[in-house]
């Protein structure tokens, strides 16, 4: 053993490192509500900050953007790809806004921008801004909306309905919906306009 420490090359100089990652894609499912963000190097997962990820349909930044409020890497493992589980009301907006919009969900409407700062190298360098990349996948919301509450207002006629993640409007038929009067009530009437 002594033998082989002897013939072992010493290390004089070590060389820090100073590059900062870079942002090569990204992709994001909407059934999954996961963006998997994919950079030049390991990152340090938990030094991700939500807060400075951007989604916009535009890739001069003009068009529609949303900045994302919060999320939660996981798994939190270092890594080149780092997985961001997107809280509920970020998903919502974001789905709203497509909507809205008249967007298709498809890479090509799909582009994502990082602020500087959003992530760190395990040696602590910051990403610089990112410029503006359109998705590498894009998968589309499967899940259907789930009916969470409803009150029916008899003074002034009307009925809200409350879902588990927002809805298009013009897609809901009235002509399918029945009210009962109880749990275990045989008494029901279902709507017609």
């Amino acid at each position: 053993l002594e033998s082989s420490l002897s013939n072992a090359a010493m290390t004089s100089r070590i060389v820090s490192d100073t590059t900062p990652p870079q942002l090569l894609q990204f992709s994001v499912n909407f059934t999954t509500d996961i963006v998997s963000l994919t950079f030049s190097e390991t990152v340090n997962a938990a030094s991700l900050d939500p807060t400075k990820i951007t989604f916009t349909n535009s890739r001069n930044n003009s068009f529609v953007n949303y900045t994302l409020t919060s999320g939660s890497v996981v798994p939190a493992m270092n890594g080149p790809v780092v997985n961001l589980m997107l809280n509920t009301s970020d998903v919502n907006i974001l789905k709203l806004l497509r909507s809205m919009m008249g967007i298709s969900a498809s890479p090509a409407s799909t582009l994502l921008f990082l602020g500087a700062g959003a992530i760190n190298d395990t040696s602590g360098n910051a990403l610089l801004p990112s410029p503006t990349l359109q998705a590498y996948s894009y998968g589309i919301d499967t899940v259907s909306p789930i009916l969470l509450f409803a009150a029916l207002d008899l003074n002034n006629g009307i009925l809200t309905l409350s879902f588990s993640e927002p809805v298009l409007s013009y897609t809901v038929n009235v002509n399918q919906m029945t009210i009962w009067s109880g749990v275990s009530s045989y008494i029901n009437y279902t709507l017609t306009s």
